[in-house]
């Protein structure tokens, strides 16, 4: 073969390899970086490159957000509103309970508890007003134990009555219903006297069954 026909050999050769798709070509031309590529990743200290490839620096982006969201719910249920009840002289008792409550909520100390007076409305507001007028109040236990001296000696005759009366009339828990309100504001009754009142209070046949095991101490009646 002569120089010149080697040469043309070995031209298309190199020429066949170099054409796009060729292995030897895709090879070389893999590894070029586009012009300015480099000086990018270095700007961007290779947080482009990680967030295109792993995708690990917008996935924290997204959780530090979330994160944040769930903080603002949190923070938003820990200040929802709660209001204390309106206290009219009815029923005492119940009203201090519910007022106990918002103050554990708010953590009011025992000065700053006497601002419940502003739920006061009709008559335990008149009396507010008279006992303010003569003698003011010291803090938050002394005007508990006279507000349960005026309000709940009106309704003691009444409440006793009906408790010691009570009787069972339509489904047992109607029944044990009725019997725990009505014994709320009567903690002085012994536990002898509510066992017996809640007992006689009951059906014939459901009292006969109840005896029928033996049950002993009211919780365990009341089952």
């Amino acid at each position: 073969m002569t120089e010149y026909a080697r040469r043309k050999t070995t031209t298309a050769a190199t020429d066949l390899d170099e054409e796009p798709g060729s292995i030897k070509y895709e090879s070389r031309n893999s590894t070029a970086a586009t012009p300015g590529s480099s000086s990018k990743m270095k700007e961007n200290g290779g947080k482009k490159f990680l967030n295109e490839s792993t995708g690990e620096e917008g996935s924290e982006e997204s959780k530090k957000k979330e994160k944040e969201e769930d903080d603002k719910i949190v923070d938003r249920s820990k200040f929802k509103k709660v209001e204390i009840s309106v206290f009219r002289g009815n029923d005492p008792n119940s009203w201090l309970f519910k007022a106990d409550r918002y103050f554990q909520i708010y953590k009011l100390t025992d000065s700053k508890k006497i601002v419940s007076v502003i739920s006061f409305d009709g008559p335990s507001l008149d009396w507010f007003r008279s006992q303010e007028e003569r003698d003011k109040f010291k803090d938050w236990s002394d005007l508990k134990i006279q507000l349960l001296e005026r309000f709940r000696s009106i309704r003691e005759g009444s409440l006793y009555g009906r408790f010691f009366a009570i009787k069972q009339t339509t489904t047992v828990e109607e029944y044990l219903n009725l019997f725990d309100r009505l014994v709320v504001p009567l903690s002085d009754l012994s536990n002898r006297v509510l066992e017996e009142t809640f007992m006689n209070g009951l059906f014939l046949w459901i009292r006969a069954e109840v005896e029928y095991y033996e049950p002993v101490g009211l919780p365990k009646m009341m089952r």
